[in-house]
């Protein structure tokens, strides 16, 4: 073979191994650059997805899996298990570019694609970026509060059971709105609650042994407003200090903003509104923190 000959197949040679090299660049864009895409379209309906699962074979998207466990997958049988039919049409055409380059077990996992341990034709594709958290269970303790303190969808501890508290009256409570004048609850509560100094608080608790799908089983039960009640209460997190009453706090204590509040609520008591200048809402309000000071200095 002559020098030229030998020359030109030296060039040929090195410009193959151009474009090889520039196949595997390309070829590692568009893995990556796929990945990001099947990112966006798993964390818009699981904000916490960390993998993909992929059949490359098939190039199809089966599974969608977060730092605790499977978030979707293509073998559940529910009719609409969280990945509507669009996404999972847009994942399956960015696949179909991505494997286009290789779907081979060797191009794959020189992707950074991993196998998964239980079936040799899948892998885990990291998806790029960091998932948002997963969401914080949330955190429930039991409190001891004074009956007349219990609201309605309370669970409160009553001789030895949790119970829903389905409805709860006071004195300042008249429970033929809601059960009419005839009911026997309504004759019960007024005869129990219905005093000007309060000393019971009336309940209609759940029975969950007793109740059915179809039907709900109550008891009337009474408690004295002052005995100690065990109910469960969500943990919510501590107010911001840049909260609405930041300003007003910066100028008063708790003791200031509570008397505050009382002489607002005397003022009201004795005058109401002359002039017509208050809203609707501001008078109920003002009407709700007078009940609430009466039957407080009534205990």
């Amino acid at each position: 073979m002559s020098s030229n000959e030998n020359g030109q197949t030296g060039q040929l040679a090195a410009e193959f191994d151009d474009a090889c090299v520039a196949t595997a660049q390309a070829r590692n864009l568009v893995f990556h650059a796929g990945a990001r895409v099947l990112a966006r379209i798993a964390r818009e309906h699981f904000p916490a997805a960390a993998t993909a699962v992929v059949e490359p074979s098939s190039r199809v998207l089966v599974g969608i899996d977060t730092s605790t466990g499977p978030a979707w997958s293509a073998f559940w049988n529910a009719p609409n298990n969280g990945l509507p039919l669009p996404a999972l049409e847009e994942a399956h055409r960015v696949l179909a570019g991505m494997l286009a380059f290789g779907s081979d077990h060797k191009t794959v996992t020189a992707a950074g694609w991993e196998p998964v341990p239980s079936d040799e034709d899948l892998f885990h594709v990291r998806l790029p970026g960091a998932p948002a958290c997963e969401q914080q269970r949330e955190t429930w303790s039991v409190e001891t509060i004074r009956a007349v303190d219990v609201v309605a969808n309370d669970e409160v501890m009553i001789n030895g059971r949790w119970r829903e508290v389905l409805d709860a009256w006071g004195d300042s409570d008249d429970p033929a709105l809601q059960f009419g004048e005839d009911h026997p609850y309504t004759a019960q509560i007024l005869a129990k609650c219905g005093r000007l100094s309060p000393t019971y608080m009336a309940f209609r608790l759940a029975d969950d042994e007793q109740s059915t799908f179809d039907e709900v089983v109550d008891e009337l039960i009474f408690v004295r407003c002052r005995d100690l009640v065990n109910v469960q209460r969500k943990d919510e997190p501590a107010p911001a200090e840049d909260g609405p009453l930041s300003d007003v706090r910066a100028l008063m204590t708790d003791l200031d903003l509570l008397g505050a509040l009382r002489a607002v609520t005397e003022l009201w008591a004795e005058t109401g509104d002359p002039q017509d200048a208050l809203s609707s809402s501001q008078r109920d309000n003002l009407d709700a923190l007078r009940r609430h000071f009466t039957s407080h200095d009534a205990l």
